[in-house]
């Protein structure tokens, strides 16, 4: 499980692990999630050397970065996306936490730009305008998360991939339902009906 740029041990002095990652600085949001991108394909990479499948799990912002990876040249059997926050415009404009962004920015003096503006930026920083090459491929949301709102269905959406979704909220669902638990094992290890075909080539 590789720890993402500014999470836990690798949070800076004084900071709060995982706020820095996403934030009104959408340059320096962009580079994060670039450097995020590159370390889980180069997992992938390392796994395509060992026998047996390439399955990525991402979770909440890790599903984002592995969406993005399970777009690449890296081979992957199988991808399963947990809650992943791929319309970050809805992030930014339905959540307490898109709002304290907004916020923060006014208070530094760098308001974010209003409309389809925040709306273009944030694309820049979605995989749903790419094909998957990942073979197979599973989206998972809760009914009730107000943190990644509306993601795994955009994602789904735009990937024709199977969505399943949960009676749950978005830290309920990461860490404390059994039922997804046993579905992304099934899934991992082939056992699950979630499947794919990716389209083919990529944008």
């Amino acid at each position: 499980m590789p720890v993402p740029p500014l999470h836990l041990e690798r949070t800076p002095p004084g900071e709060r692990g995982g706020e820095g990652a996403l934030g009104p600085d959408l340059e320096r949001t962009r580079e994060v999630l670039g450097s995020a991108i590159r370390e889980v394909r180069a997992c992938l990479r390392h796994a395509a050397e060992e026998p047996g499948a390439v399955v990525l799990v991402g979770l909440s912002l890790g599903a984002l970065s592995a969406a993005w990876a399970a777009t690449g040249p890296e081979r992957v059997d199988a991808v399963a996306l947990v809650a992943p926050p791929a319309d970050l415009a809805a992030v930014f404009r339905e959540t307490a936490i898109g709002r304290r962004y907004a916020r923060l920015a006014a208070r530094a003096g760098t308001p974010l730009p209003g409309g389809g503006e925040l709306d273009r930026r944030l694309g820049w920083l979605s995989p749903v305008d790419r094909a998957p090459t990942a073979g197979r491929l599973l989206v998972a949301g809760g009914r009730f998360d107000a943190i990644s709102i509306g993601g795994a269905e955009a994602l789904a959406r735009a990937w024709k991939a199977p969505l399943r979704t949960y009676s749950r909220g978005h830290l309920t669902l990461l860490f404390g339902c059994p039922e997804l638990r046993r579905d992304v094992v099934a899934f991992a290890s082939g056992d699950g009906t979630a499947t794919s075909s990716p389209p083919a080539g990529r944008p």
